[in-house]
């Protein structure tokens, strides 16, 4: 009786151990990069710094031409004061290399707390998330891409995630940015509330997913042409069209 008890435990803690090995239950989102398979191995070395301060890799592939990354911090927090210079090596890196990345898209999306909170984009075509049935449309909002991460995508609660940081180069070649922001956006109703825009030194779009119907007179709008005038403004409306 005491050795089929002993038989029986032992199976269900292997059974168990299979387990949390096959999903990587054990291990919270655990870091890819220990043992990444990727085509651009030069690349990974090159934004190795980035990894010092507890970022890690929590998705990563490489399908249909586009290079696609997920990172967040080892312990949850938000954000990683690490980020920035993961997108700052990744430009420098380009510049070092026009050619590296010759007829591919890459996208670096930053999660924290379960949500994917923004991602920066080297094409307006990467990213399935951003205006994703908008295909026929894109092209008002294609900028002259050379591998470098100039579209961004967040939504308006997460704005802050992006423009706390201390160093702003890494906003410095961001050419586009998409906020998703619903009926948040009438809150966001004076020059001031935009004032982030300025971190952006590049900015020539900024597109907003509104989710209702296109009204020229919303207050956003006005605000937004007031903290940076010159500024393309683009909508996407409940009609999936841009305005």
């Amino acid at each position: 009786m005491k050795k089929n008890f002993l038989f029986y435990a032992f199976l269900i803690m292997a059974l168990a151990l299979i387990s949390v090995s096959a999903c990587g239950c054990g291990d919270y989102k655990g870091d890819k990069r220990k043992h990444l398979k990727t085509s651009y191995t030069e690349w990974i070395e090159y934004l190795a710094p980035a990894f010092d301060d507890g970022l890690k890799i929590t998705e990563y592939s490489e399908e249909n031409g586009i290079i696609y990354m997920e990172v967040q911090r080892s312990d949850n927090k938000s954000p990683s004061d690490s980020f920035p210079e993961l997108i700052t090596l990744h430009n420098k890196f380009v510049e070092d290399h026009p050619n590296y990345f010759s007829g591919k898209q890459i996208e670096i999306d930053y999660r924290s707390g379960g949500t994917k909170r923004f991602g920066f984009i080297s094409s307006i075509y990467a990213d399935p998330h951003i205006l994703p049935a908008l295909e026929g449309d894109r092209k008002s909002l294609e900028l002259v891409e050379d591998g470098k991460l100039i579209y961004v995508w967040t939504r308006l609660g997460s704005i802050e995630d992006i423009t706390s940081y201390k160093d702003k180069r890494f906003l410095a070649e961001v050419g586009l940015l998409y906020v998703s922001g619903g009926t948040n956006l009438y809150n966001m109703d004076s020059a001031e509330k935009w004032a982030f825009l300025e971190d952006f030194p590049r900015l020539e779009k900024v597109v907003l997913g509104t989710g209702w119907e296109y009204n020229p007179d919303d207050v956003f709008y006005k605000a937004i042409e007031e903290a940076k005038p010159g500024l393309e403004i683009i909508t996407v409306a409940r009609d999936n069209k841009l305005y």
